[in-house]
């Protein structure tokens, strides 16, 4: 994880970062977003946002909502259509 987040390069960051973070967040979402949340400036910060938001609404979509509904406003701008987008696919109805 401190190799991924040394890379200077966004997509390459992304790239490093997305895998671990979606296992994380199958175990522990709580704190994969955490995580994610902390890093949420910038654009790279934005995509993991939206990652561990729908792989948490895979798990848990009320945790997920009640989560990205205590955020400040510019990330849970990020989360919401992450967790919209997984319900959609997961429970149409839902969504």
């Amino acid at each position: 994880m401190q190799w991924a987040e040394q890379l200077t390069d966004g997509s390459a960051k992304i790239s490093a970062l997305t895998p671990v973070l979606s296992c994380w967040a199958e175990d522990d979402p709580k704190a994969a977003a955490e995580f994610a949340k902390d890093r949420s400036k910038g654009e790279e910060g934005q995509i993991l946002v939206d990652k561990i938001a729908a792989q948490w609404t895979m798990k848990d979509p009320s945790g997920a909502l009640a989560w990205a509904q205590s955020l400040p406003q510019n990330v849970r701008e990020t989360a919401v259509p992450g967790i919209i987008s997984a319900l959609a696919h997961s429970d149409p109805s839902a969504a």
